[in-house]
């Protein structure tokens, strides 16, 4: 289980703090306060999705590895072939429906997360800002930079691993070569050209 650590863990402190000024009436001391907690606001951001080709080159460079726990995640495509093979015991829901996906899709689906948040003004398409994350740490960042929970970037431990994206058009192809969402058929063959088959 995570820690609240970094800047979120003094904001009780500083708020009861900020509070307190404020019951005395010494707007001059809550000032300080409210300084040193301050965020600007932002306007919205168009968000701009890398493309699966992208996607899965920096799946690749962080070898499918989450960068802020370190977990191994799968490539989501191969886990809707999974519940294909296994819709009972492996269910799977396209909009991730609450109930309806096995534990593993909301645990270990690759994602990508931008280690700079865009809505702070990190960059939605640069690779140097956008990192592997498991499903768990992407949804527990959110919108915050990394020193406010305390986390930092961790290097990928297992160069073997692929997410099992190098396995991708195999399981196709050994179900049968199920249909496939427009999604999913891009990411076939984005994976076919990064893990060409032996000859």
């Amino acid at each position: 289980m995570r820690t609240t650590s970094g800047n979120a863990a003094g904001y009780p402190d500083a708020l009861d703090d900020l509070v307190r000024a404020l019951i005395r009436r010494d707007r001059a001391a809550a000032d300080a306060r409210m300084a040193a907690i301050a965020e600007r606001l932002r306007p919205p951001v168009h968000r701009r999705t890398p493309s699966v080709r992208a996607r899965a080159g920096i799946f690749e460079r962080d070898r499918y590895q989450c960068r802020y726990c370190g977990v191994r995640t799968v490539l989501t495509p191969v886990m809707r072939l999974v519940s294909a093979a296994y819709p009972r015991e492996f269910p799977y829901h396209r909009n991730w429906k609450a109930g309806e996906v096995h534990p593993a899709v909301e645990t270990i689906s690759a994602t990508h997360d931008h280690v700079d948040p865009v809505t702070r003004g990190g960059d939605p398409l640069d690779p140097a800002n956008i990192v592997t994350a498991c499903w768990v740490c992407n949804s527990a960042k959110g919108n915050l930079p990394l020193d406010a929970l305390g986390w930092t970037l961790r290097d990928p431990a297992d160069d073997g691993w692929h997410g099992l994206a190098d396995r991708y058009a195999d399981l196709w192809d050994s179900l049968g070569r199920p249909p496939l969402g427009p999604d999913e058929a891009h990411w076939l063959s984005v994976t076919r050209r990064l893990y060409p088959r032996p000859s």
